[in-house]
Parts: C-alpha cells; structure tokens; sequence
C-alpha cells in the first residue's frame, strides 16, 4: 500500500519532471509555432500542479499566484503613449548587434543559433520587453510577447507582418541605394523574399548570413563580393521605430 508521504514524493517528482521539460522546450533553438503551444501549455501545467502541491504554503501560495496577477495586469491594464522614435532605434541596433557572431541555425531565434528572420524578429522582441520594462510601457510588453508568439517568415515581414512593418521603397540594392532616406533598424527584404539584413547605420548592415561565414555578421555598403548587397530588396520600417 502507497503511503502518504510516498504519494506526495511521487507527485514532487513528476513536478519536477515537468519544470525539466519547460526548461528542455525553452532551450530549443527552433522555437516553431507548435513548441511555442507546446511550451506555453507545459508552462500552464507545470504551474498548476505546482500551486496544488504547495497551496498549504501562504508564501509559496504567493509566489504561485504572482505571475497569474502579472500576466492578467499586463492583458488588461491600460498603457502609456507608445514608444517611438530614436530612443527604440537606438534600442534595436543595439539588440542586433548582441548576435553578431552567432551561428546560423535554421528556424533559431537564439544566441544558440539564428537565422535572417530569426535575428530581426528576435531583437525587437528584446527591445519591446527591454523598453517596455524600462518605461514600465505595457504596451510595449505586450507587443512584445505578441511577437514572440506569431512567428513569420522573411517575406511576410516584406508585405507587412499584420501592420508592424511598412514599405519604403522596392527595387533597389544595398549598394546603390539613397542611404539619406533610411533608419536605423530600418530593414531590406530580398524582392524574392528569401532574406533580410538589418541597418545599423552608416551605411552598415546586420544579417544572420546562410552563405560565406554561415553566421551573424556586419558589412557595409559597397560590397561587391557579397551577393546580398547587389540583389534587388526593399526597404521595409517597423512602425515602432517610425
């Protein structure tokens, strides 16, 4: 017969079993749309089971219940003016340059690996959350998180991303364009959609490069031995850096 005290060791095991697996799921570099439901869900579960377990606990009952009161004040509680302009620039570029060196992977979004959509979708991510916590900005907090769960492609960041980006100018090159009219953090979308870099400023760009040095890299304009830099893009803006 199964005592007491045996059945409560079981069920802390199996708890910590599930806290391994939402480490294990947050560690993968290929954060795809289904492990995103998959995480999230083992993170509801995990969460769950914890403050069932420890709900005899006023302090654990606290800490159980803390990221429940946040997540419900960051869904519903109003937010400040949204944040723009230099300061999130400046904020971007220099969440890209983080990963300069990372190696490319694929369908990462990671320091463990990246790729080209991974790497521009990965830094404002980092920059909504970094200046949303900053400004205590929730607006920015959320469209952080949203960002995080509506993974994209290059393309769809071309066209638009659901009203986060927009178009500037189509058919040019990274060699031949008119740097007067562009941002920094503003992007270049191959005209196939195949790729995107980043703009740092001073005529240098940012992209998780699947080509040449199979990494993160920086290169400024004219590079005539760089593929990227003489194929026809177009110049795309976040609205957040607008």
């Amino acid at each position: 017969m199964i005592t007491r005290r045996r059945r409560r060791r079981i069920k802390l095991i199996a708890w910590g079993a599930l806290l391994v697996l939402c480490m294990v799921l947050a560690l993968v570099p290929n954060q795809d749309g289904a492990l995103r439901r998959l995480l999230v869900g083992s993170v509801f579960v995990t969460w769950a089971a914890g403050l069932f377990l420890f709900w005899q606990t006023l302090l654990t009952r606290v800490l159980f219940l803390l990221p429940l009161v946040g997540a419900l004040g960051l869904a519903l509680l109003p937010y400040r003016n949204p944040n723009g302009g230099e300061r999130m620039q400046q904020a971007y570029t220099t969440a890209l340059k983080r990963y300069d060196g990372v190696p490319y992977r694929w369908g990462g979004e990671s320091i463990r690996g990246i790729d080209c959509s991974g790497l521009i979708r990965a830094a404002m991510i980092d920059t909504c959350f970094s200046e949303g916590w900053k400004t205590q900005d929730l607006g920015l907090l959320r469209a952080g998180a949203a960002l995080w769960w509506y993974d994209t492609t290059a393309k769809e960041i071309g066209r638009g991303y659901s009203g986060r980006t927009y178009v500037l100018r189509e058919n040019t090159t990274l060699n031949t364009a008119d740097y007067r009219e562009l941002h920094p953090g503003d992007l270049a979308v191959t005209m196939s959609g195949a790729h995107i870099l980043a703009y740092l400023g001073e005529k240098t760009w940012i992209n998780a490069d699947p080509k040449g040095k199979f990494a993160v890299v920086q290169k400024t304009a004219p590079d005539p031995k760089d593929a990227w830099f003489s194929t026809p893009v177009k110049f795309v803006r976040w609205y957040r850096l607008q």
